[in-house]
């Protein structure tokens, strides 16, 4: 779905945390889109908080992909919208990114 944005409203590319948007995006729901006896491919998906664009980021969990530790519970979640947010190329997002946990 191409999304047309006029780039006169286009926010910058902006790293700087915002817990607004952290507990907006933890409050979405993982969605499982394929299971096998073995493994587990999650999804996350919704419009950026901040930049308002369609973004989504996959899990594959299961037997064989590494042990359970404190940091494999959560997984590093960013806007990876299809929007260029300048200084940032295209697919990169708008810079808005935290820490979730993985159920």
């Amino acid at each position: 779905m191409a999304e047309n944005i006029p780039e006169d409203s286009v926010l910058l590319y902006d790293e700087t945390p915002d817990e607004n948007w952290e507990k907006a995006v933890r409050k979405w729901r993982w969605k499982i889109i394929s299971r096998t006896s073995e493994y587990t491919t999650k999804r996350l998906e919704g419009i950026c908080p901040r930049c308002k664009h369609q973004m989504s980021v996959e899990v594959t969990e299961g037997f064989g992909l590494g042990l359970i530790t404190s940091d494999s519970l959560s997984l590093d979640v960013k806007c990876n919208c299809s929007i260029a947010h300048p200084p940032a190329e295209k697919g990169q997002g708008c810079g808005q990114k935290a820490k979730i946990l993985k159920f």
